[in-house]
């Protein structure tokens, strides 16, 4: 069944792989052609044509399903939907599969993980130590090492009662993608051999996060051409003390009408440098470097303008603040500002 964004059949619930709310791509639903796109081979009447998208009703049928009439190769698994269980049914994706999860901070230019395939995300794990209010940062990349093209899945842990996480698809714009990929995964679209769609991460530890609590988010993505085909990343953020030494809490950035206004937090005095980021990580504007800021509150403004004083365009940046207590501690923090004027 699809588009049951709820999961609700009065007067039944159903949940579960077979409950498809995401786009089952429908070779021409307007002009009555239900068949599922497929990269291993859709029927039609003049022949059997390949298309560049994989539809997630594939292989996604009731297990006990008979499948046995499915053309070859059909993934031991009955589709989903009218043609499953018969000579018409979509193939599977048997071509070599290869997906590539890598990670990094928010801030960082390179990723970890390349050429790293694995189900625990041993060898592209990342980590940050945030106070409780503030947010570390994760950017994610599911790469194509396959020499075909192929389409991924990816899921990634969710909320708990002390930490609150959100995932964004950076592709298309920093829509929040939270529910999909915590829930039944978030499809992407075709990916070419070599080229990747990103996502980054936010992990805000919650006010009654105790010191030293840590949350593991294992991020896995999965090939659609080929569900054996899993690579996974590890991003792991635990909670500091905000009073002992130099801490930041509360970062944030919004947009007003004098330009973007950045506040934020210090557990004790110290110095600050604070820059603009794109979500590629490279860095768009310099704020301030070595600013001495009080204890308490404190507050910058960005114009909106690049290094070069050109008006940056509308879009998703990231704000990276780095601050140095006298004793040469330092601590660091990143906030999303999205730019919609």
């Amino acid at each position: 069944l699809y588009a049951n964004t709820g999961g609700n059949y009065h007067p039944f619930v159903l949940t579960g792989r077979s409950n498809c709310s995401l786009d089952p791509q429908f070779a021409d639903a307007a002009n009555g052609d239900f068949h599922l796109k497929s990269l291993g081979g859709r029927w039609t009447p003049d022949g059997w044509v390949i298309d560049t998208v994989h539809s997630p009703c594939i292989d996604a049928g009731d297990p006990a399903a008979d499948y046995s009439l499915e053309p070859h190769p059909n993934g031991n698994r009955a589709n989903l939907g009218f043609e499953g269980g018969t000579a018409q049914a979509s193939k599977s994706h048997w071509l070599p599969t290869q997906p590539d999860m890598l990670i990094r901070n928010a801030g960082e230019a390179q990723f970890i993980g390349n050429d790293v395939y694995n189900p625990g995300g041993f060898g592209q794990t990342r980590r940050q130590t945030v106070t409780a209010g503030a947010t570390a940062v994760y950017v994610l990349r599911v790469q194509n090492d396959a020499a075909s093209i192929d389409s991924f899945v990816i899921r990634g842990g969710g909320s708990s009662a002390q930490f609150q996480v959100r995932y964004f698809g950076a592709v298309s714009g920093g829509r929040d993608i939270t529910k999909a990929v915590t829930v039944l995964g978030w499809h992407t679209k075709a990916v070419a051999p070599t080229q990747g769609i990103s996502v980054w991460v936010e992990v805000t530890p919650l006010a009654r996060a105790p010191v030293g609590a840590s949350w593991a988010l294992l991020i896995s993505g999965t090939s659609v051409g080929n569900h054996n085909r899993v690579d996974v990343v590890r991003a792991i953020t635990t909670v500091a003390a905000a009073g002992a030494g130099v801490g930041i809490s509360g970062l944030s950035a919004s947009p007003t009408p004098a330009g973007a206004q950045i506040t934020f937090l210090l557990a004790s005095p110290a110095e600050v440098a604070a820059c603009v980021l794109n979500l590629a990580g490279r860095r768009v504007r310099t704020i301030c470097a070595g600013r001495g800021c009080p204890a308490g509150t404190n507050t910058l403004l960005w114009d909106l303008r690049g290094e070069t004083g050109v008006a940056v365009p509308n879009g998703n940046y990231l704000v990276e603040l780095t601050v140095r207590d006298a004793d040469g501690r330092q601590a660091r923090a990143v906030a999303r500002l999205s730019l919609t004027r």
